[in-house]
Order: structure tokens, then sequence, then C-alpha cells
């Protein structure tokens, strides 16, 4: 939470402190439902997203910090953020 509320709002739904009516200064992390495991953990590595795109702010951080993240930790972090997206676990048979 500490890492991510950062950029994506204290609910990580791009919500306040940082919205300023504007248009969201990084999005409602909700759209993690559309990441599959390996998605997610290459997004996290290498900063690169679904249709392999390069983000504004996400892609440097990713590498300078997301990078050193272990395995366990981006599995935690991917079931974490699924459960709050209320997206199935695709680790767990249906």
């Amino acid at each position: 939470m500490t890492t991510c509320i950062e950029c994506h709002g204290f609910s990580l739904h791009a919500d306040e402190p940082w919205a300023s009516g504007g248009p969201p200064f990084a999005p409602d992390l909700r759209l993690i439902a559309a990441y599959g495991p390996a998605e997610f953990r290459t997004l996290m590595k290498t900063g690169r997203a679904l249709g392999d795109r390069e983000l504004k702010m996400m892609s440097g951080v990713a590498r300078g910090r997301f990078s050193h993240f272990s395995e366990q930790e981006l599995a935690d972090l991917y079931r974490f953020l699924r459960h709050q997206a209320g997206a199935p676990d695709p680790s767990k048979p249906s």
C-alpha cells in the first residue's frame, strides 16, 4: 500500500489526495483485472504494459523500484490487487 498509494491514491482507485478535479494522475488499479500473472510480472519487472507499451510514469518507476521485488512479493501484490478489483484469483481453481 505504501508504494502504490504514492501515485494511485489511498483507495488505489486514482482518488485523493492526488485527484484535483482533472484527469487522474495514475489509473485506478482495478485495471489489474486485465492482467494475467505473467503480464503483471512483466509490467512490474520491465515497465512494459499490456500491448508492450511504455507508460509515462509507471515504466520508469517499475524499472527503478519494482524490478527489485522478489517473485513472492510480486505474486502477493498481484493477488492483493486482484482481490481489490473483485477479480478471481487465477492461481486458484474455479
